[in-house]
């Protein structure tokens, strides 16, 4: 009988698990594996929280300074490296943010003692604010977001009262303009010559409805506005009776073509007060 080689081309191990164990995979590289499937994200999550306590003891400490001193000499003395603790690639970020939160503070601060200053007429509030903000042009995008995070809350609401200033003195500018249209006219004419105020505006952008420079109401005020002004600055009766005569003159005739009325009979509490 002849012989017959015993010897194959598979490695050991092909008989014992179903599995070739390639020339590429040894008992090192499968340990390897374990190490970087197993020990690394370990590895990486201590890492992760080691940095995260520096950036939390940076912020306690930005916190700690801020208590007691102000922003620049904080600033020089973190450059000077008294403070270790807020130096590095790790906090340095952190460091910034917190400083742009807190000057943003100061910031707001030195804008509320200086509104006396501001007159919305002649200014808006972002020229008027420039004064008292920092210069960004030397400061990292971190400085940046840690002063908006703070600045941008009050400067919504500081423009949301603005705004509300401004509509008022426009809408009592147009008052006073109304009042003295018809401050030259006879008792008889007041009516007619207020509701020509009411002349149809083209409509807005967008927009089909009909649009009015006076509205109703603002034609009311109007009159309300001249007979309180001639009672202001009565000096003699005849002027208090031209007042008295506007407040029971009728208004004229509505859309719907029933008369007005006059204001007295509105019952209106303003009106009744004044009369």
């Amino acid at each position: 009988m002849a012989y017959k080689s015993r010897v194959t081309n598979k490695c050991m191990g092909a008989s014992f698990a179903g599995q070739v164990n390639a020339a590429n995979r040894t008992e090192t590289s499968d340990l390897i594996n374990v190490l970087q499937r197993d020990v690394n994200p370990a590895l990486r999550r201590i890492y992760d929280k080691g940095v995260q306590n520096k950036k939390d003891a940076a912020v306690n400490k930005m916190k700690e300074l801020y208590a007691t001193k102000d922003a620049e000499t904080i600033n020089q003395e973190i450059l000077n490296g008294v403070h270790p603790e807020l130096s590095g690639k790790y906090v340095e970020k952190t460091v910034q943010y917190h400083r742009g939160r807190h000057e943003a503070v100061d910031a707001i601060k030195r804008i509320e003692e200086n509104k006396n200053k501001y007159n919305f007429q002649e200014t808006n509030l972002p020229a008027f604010y420039k004064e008292y903000l920092p210069s960004f042009a030397d400061k990292d995008g971190s400085y940046a977001l840690g002063f908006a995070a703070v600045f941008n809350k009050f400067k919504a609401n500081d423009a949301l009262r603005d705004a509300e200033v401004r509509s008022n003195y426009a809408q009592t500018k147009k008052i006073e303009e109304g009042v003295k249209i018809i401050s030259a006219q006879d008792v008889t004419d007041v009516w007619s010559t207020a509701n020509s105020l009411k002349a149809p505006l083209p409509p807005e952008e967008g927009d089909a409805g009909t649009r009015y420079m006076y509205s109703n109401e603002e034609v009311n005020q109007v009159v309300m506005s001249y007979a309180e002004n001639l009672y202001n600055t009565a000096t003699s009766t005849d002027e208090i009776d031209r007042a008295l005569k506007i407040l029971n003159s009728s208004r004229g005739i509505g859309k719907d073509g029933m008369k007005l009325g006059s204001l007295a009979s509105t019952k209106r509490k303003d009106v009744s007060k004044l009369i």
